[in-house]
């Protein structure tokens, strides 16, 4: 008498104890490694980024040597475009507060009914000050990493097309290299896609923000531009200065209706507008994107909320690649796959 259960199907759990293992072997090493690893990590997304406008200048300028350095200029001119950008949202929240010191001390009154009568300008501008403080401080002790980081990156650039042919030739033969380019090109077009999506998130609460009637909504338009390329919590934080110059400016309601417009943007953005961009590629489900927010800033502090989703994307898609691994995919995205039917994996 045959034995039905002969052909039952065995699933070992070997494989996936396997990779959670190794995962922890991995955040060990680079929770140790951090201050080694942030420059590096730091250069290659920094490469990655600046690449095609490499590539587009190299074939205008005819000279690998001039666009490259277009290239550094252009990079070194936007992150001192960020960093002047938060130092002016600061300063512009703390004159806002300065300004309506009078009304937000009447508005915030009616809170030490309810437990809350700590709460006053002072504190505000306190505790601002202290987080500006601690922002200046953090900017200079990271500068020396920060150049080491461009200098690397350009030499990334530099030797863009020798990585290129290695690549696409002789390291062919070894599968864990030889899915490098496919993921690099995916980072960058996902960073091209966010690029977008930010500018249509920054443009319409800068809209609202004036029909409201909030000081310097340019400001405001522009740091949500930049943070929400860190999805869901980017916008959130962005908009706090602003919620709270609403508030001091117009009351509640006006503070109120600033939290709506940034919930109703921020869904509307990432569930709505990005899955038409990205179709089912690139698709990470929220909790995975929060998840991997906090765990790269805890691994990597700062540097961790730059990279996070490019990293998130790149463990995706290797992951896609390889039918052992293929259910971490699965559980990232919440689909079977990233990889395009017509293009699937090996």
């Amino acid at each position: 008498m045959a034995d039905n259960h002969n052909h039952a199907p065995t699933h070992s759990i070997s494989t996936p104890l396997v990779v959670v293992a190794a995962l922890c072997v991995i955040v060990a090493f680079a929770r140790l490694a951090a201050p080694v690893l942030n420059p590096i990590l730091l250069s290659a997304w920094l490469a990655a980024l600046a690449y095609p406008l490499f590539k587009r200048l190299h074939a205008r300028l005819g000279k690998r040597v001039w666009a490259l350095g277009a290239t550094v200029a252009a990079v070194v001119v936007g992150m001192l475009v960020f960093t002047a950008l938060l130092f002016a949202s600061a300063g512009a929240l703390l004159d806002g507060l300065s300004r309506y010191q009078t009304l937000l001390t009447e508005r915030l009154a009616p809170l030490a009914s309810i437990g809350a009568g700590a709460i006053s300008v002072e504190s505000l501008s306190a505790a601002l000050h202290q987080v500006l403080t601690a922002f200046t401080i953090g900017v200079a002790g990271a500068a020396g990493d920060v150049f080491f980081s461009i200098v690397l990156a350009a030499l990334l650039l530099l030797q863009s097309r020798a990585l290129a042919d290695l690549l696409t030739g002789p390291l062919q033969a070894y599968p864990a290299l030889a899915v490098a380019p496919d993921v690099m090109r995916a980072v960058v077009r996902a960073f091209g896609i966010r690029t977008r999506l930010n500018f249509l998130t920054g443009l319409g609460m800068a809209v609202f923000l004036l029909i409201v009637g909030v000081d310097y909504a340019l400001v405001w338009g522009a740091l949500v531009f930049l943070l929400s390329y860190v999805p869901y919590i980017g916008l959130f934080v962005a908009m706090t200065p602003p919620v709270l110059l609403a508030f001091a400016e117009h009351g509640w309601v006006s503070a109120a209706l600033c939290i709506v417009a940034a919930a109703v943007v921020n869904l509307t953005i990432e569930n709505v507008v990005e899955p038409n961009y990205t179709g089912k590629q690139l698709r990470l489900s929220p909790p995975v994107v929060m998840a991997a927010f906090f765990i790269f800033v805890w691994l990597f502090g700062p540097v961790g909320a730059v990279i996070a989703m490019p990293l998130t994307v790149t463990i995706a898609l290797i992951c896609d690649r390889y039918a052992q691994t293929r259910w971490v995919t699965m559980i990232m995205t919440g689909s079977r796959t990233l990889t395009p039917p017509s293009q699937p994996p090996d």
